[in-house]
């Protein structure tokens, strides 16, 4: 009797040994198919056939295995059963936060930034590049997307066909190509940008006369938003106080560029800085005549900064998929840096609590609300 046990156990050794083989090979193949280079994947045809075949040697009688070929047939049988997963994650290549998203459009004006990241391309051999596109509005939340290309076709992801408002951002050319399927949209301009252009031409000892007047005058511009801010000014009254000062500054600057434009080669620092501002000129006056309107981009630009710095850190992330998860961590944590909320005590107190609660009751905890609830000041997070 004693034997007889031993002589089983050892034949349901050896039967789980080769079924352990078999699936290493399964997983192998996998592997080929879905992560190897080029020469040497597997297409589906090919996988199917190496896969049936491994199938038909484990139910051969001369492999020693006990499963039959309908146990094998079912092992493998597919499921009917198809996780569950939001329509906005998977296969669609973009993320467009959905609730956050309504919000922000509902105003009419937005701010938009973009920033590359790498991510992992099984197959390719190499990182393949997406984007993160900011979408700010001005002390309010910012919502993350995540798009594989930086195309205008991305933009018209992000916007809404019933847009209809401002949308302020550099002098990248996507924006205007939106236009044409946007008629609702108008762009607004960034002199911050202009800015930077001018002074990288002065760093480097070019015209530095003019660079320098011309930079003065967009100093004095900043200085009227900042008695504005500081004097918390609304629509109304930065209107009429950009009318009667920053107009006139405007005026001069446009007749000066417009004076020089000739007198510097194209391709210098200084050349291209003048056609860049007066290419850009009918958005960046845009500011002056609305006066919800910010004079730069940088509070979008600051709150992609984040990730920037950070991609220098983990490189790249792991997949296409992984960005919309991305974008949805990032569009968490900047929207607590907003309201003043602590990200691990926000998500620690919310985690928590999200798996007793319905959709109906998501509105109660985004950050905004959870730092109304508490009412504790929390430190902003660094």
């Amino acid at each position: 009797m004693h034997d007889e046990q031993l002589e089983e156990l050892t034949q349901e050794v050896m039967r789980l040994r080769k079924e352990n083989e078999l699936l290493r090979q399964k997983i192998d193949l996998l592997i080929r198919r879905v992560f190897g280079r080029k020469s040497e994947q597997l297409d589906a045809n090919q996988l199917e056939l190496l896969l049936g075949g491994l199938d038909k040697m484990s139910s051969s009688p001369a492999s020693g295995m006990a499963a039959s070929p309908e146990a094998v047939t079912a092992r493998h049988k597919p499921s009917s059963r198809q996780p569950r997963c939001p329509d906005n994650s998977g296969g669609n290549r973009s993320y467009r936060p959905r609730s956050g998203d309504r919000q922000q459009m509902a105003g009419g004006y937005v701010q938009i930034d973009e920033t590359p990241v790498k991510y992992l391309s099984p197959g390719a051999g190499q990182t393949s590049q997406g984007y993160f596109w900011a979408v700010n509005v001005p002390g309010a939340d910012t919502v993350y997307h995540w798009t594989s290309g930086r195309g205008h076709e991305h933009l018209l992801e992000i916007l809404p066909e019933n847009y209809n408002g401002t949308v302020q951002c550099d002098g990248y050319g996507a924006y205007r190509t939106m236009l044409k399927k946007r008629p609702g949209v108008e762009l607004a301009g960034c002199w911050a940008h202009v800015r930077r252009k001018f002074h990288e031409a002065f760093e480097q000892k070019e015209a530095t006369g003019r660079t320098g007047w011309i930079l003065w005058q967009i100093v004095h511009l900043y200085a009227i938003e900042r008695k504005l801010r500081e004097s918390r000014a609304g629509p109304k009254l930065r209107e009429a106080f950009r009318a009667a000062q920053s107009r006139p500054i405007l005026v001069r600057l446009k007749k000066l560029l417009t004076a020089l434009q000739p007198k510097h080669l194209p391709q210098s620092l200084t050349g291209k800085a003048i056609s860049y501002a007066l290419g850009q000129w009918e958005l960046l006056d845009v500011y002056v005549e609305k006066g919800r309107i910010e004079i730069d981009n940088n509070l979008v630009e600051n709150a992609i900064r984040p990730t920037a710095l950070g991609r220098k850190n983990w490189l790249f992330i792991g997949a296409q998929d992984a960005g919309w998860r991305s974008a949805v961590i990032y569009s968490i944590i900047q929207s607590c840096r907003t309201h003043g909320v602590e990200p691990f005590a926000y998500l620690k107190d919310v985690l928590t609590r999200l798996p007793a609660m319905t959709n109906h009751q998501i509105p109660a905890i985004t950050p905004k609300a959870w730092a109304k609830s508490t009412r504790t000041p929390l430190a902003l997070a660094s």
